[in-house]
């Protein structure tokens, strides 16, 4: 390329509805002017009714139910792996290749979080219908404890384990 020759790069780009208008941005009463039809006026009833359906889909989402979640514990001893209702605990002693325990829960469920007490060997886990489990690490189920039990009035969104350095008291 030459010296005194300077190549420009641009890009063209067009309003998507209707072409440029030296008059904008509006003013205040060409605003008024344009508030008198709506969005759904401009669409056909069909992309009405699909854009209530996507809506209501946004507002109210589809749970997933072969939701996988992996509860590790502090330090690794304990893995619980839970897909659907169903929870399989695994430890480190045989490098996580055996199963030590298995949970299933009698109603139709994705547990979506969870957390282990190392001291006590416990998994505490939260079902998508908010209700709180208590299993020992060989898959016996402890408790279970429903949102109204509970006394909340809105969903878990969290489980934390502390891991005190006082071990004789509970963390549960």
């Amino acid at each position: 390329m030459e010296e005194g020759v300077r190549e420009v790069l641009y890009e063209t780009r067009y309003h998507a509805s209707r072409p440029y208008s030296p008059n904008y941005p509006p003013q205040h009463h060409q605003l008024d002017e344009g508030v008198k039809g709506s969005l759904l006026s401009l669409l056909s009833s069909r992309g009405v009714s699909q854009l209530k359906r996507k809506w209501s889909e946004y507002r109210s989402p589809i749970k997933l139910r072969k939701w996988v979640s992996v509860f590790v514990s502090p330090r690794g001893e304990r893995v619980a792996v839970a897909v659907g209702n169903h929870i399989t605990i695994l430890q480190k002693e045989d490098d996580y290749q055996q199963p030590c325990g298995f949970f299933t829960s009698s109603t139709l469920c994705t547990f979506t979080f969870g957390g282990w007490s190392e001291t006590h060997d416990v998994l505490g886990v939260v079902d998508d219908a908010d209700i709180l489990y208590f299993i020992k690490s060989n898959g016996e189920e402890i408790t279970r404890i429903t949102k109204g039990n509970l006394k909340v009035s809105s969903s878990i969104l969290g489980l934390i384990a502390f891991d005190g350095s006082d071990m004789n008291k509970s963390c549960l």
